[in-house]
This record gives C-alpha cells, sequence and structure tokens, in this order.
C-alpha cells in the first residue's frame, strides 16, 4: 500500500513560499557540495559541522540585514551568499580557499562585510 501525503502535507507542498525557500536551501545544498569537491574535502570532514552551523547562523543574519540596507537578493544569488559565508568561516579555522574557488559578487561581499560575527 502506497503512503498518501496526510492533507498538511499536501498543503505545505502548495505554498509557494515553502516551494521558493526549499529551492533556495537545495541550490545552497548543491553550490556546498560543488565546493567542497573543488577544495577536495569530504562533506563528513569533523571540521565542517562547527563550520556549517555557524555558517547557517552568518547566512541568516546577512539575510536579514539585506533588507534595511536596501540589499535585494535573488534566488541565485542566496547560494552565493551562503558560499561566501562558508568560505569565511573555513578561513577562519585555516582553511584555505583560493579566491577563483567563490563567486564574484561585490554587493553580497561588502553586505557580509558589514556582518560582524
Amino acid at each position: 500500500m502506497l503512503n498518501k501525503p496526510t492533507p498538511i502535507e499536501d498543503e505545505w507542498s502548495r505554498d509557494p513560499q515553502v516551494c521558493h525557500l526549499r529551492r533556495i536551501f537545495g541550490r545552497i545544498e548543491s553550490a556546498q557540495n560543488l565546493f567542497l569537491e573543488k577544495l577536495q574535502i569530504t562533506p563528513w570532514d569533523e571540521r565542517l559541522r562547527d563550520i556549517r552551523k555557524k555558517a547557517l547562523i552568518l547566512f541568516e543574519s546577512a539575510w536579514a540585514e539585506s533588507n534595511p540596507k536596501g540589499v535585494s537578493i535573488n534566488e541565485e544569488e542566496f547560494e552565493v551568499l551562503y558560499l561566501l559565508c562558508l568560505a569565511r568561516l573555513c578561513r577562519s579555522r585555516g582553511i584555505e580557499i583560493p579566491q577563483e574557488t567563490l563567486p564574484n559578487n561585490i554587493k553580497l561581499e561588502n553586505l557580509l562585510k558589514e556582518i560582524k560575527f
């Protein structure tokens, strides 16, 4: 017997905001995997647990600050913002991040410079 989604699950899957956030976080996950692959770091590297946790906090802080600062972020730029956060935290832990592995986005780089973390 197939498991049918409950009405609540079905409602969530149709909510445009939920779908938008799922797309954003799906893109972030894919970008993160590609980024780690370029750095030749396994996704299970134990250093990443704390780095990812703090990168998410930094990402959420930057996202929250973007609107009051008048910085518009489109769906594609959310993955760039997260990668910049992840790279910042990796560097703070001594992991070398070649500049060419990161997307270039001055607007988001400047936004992150304003976030105290």
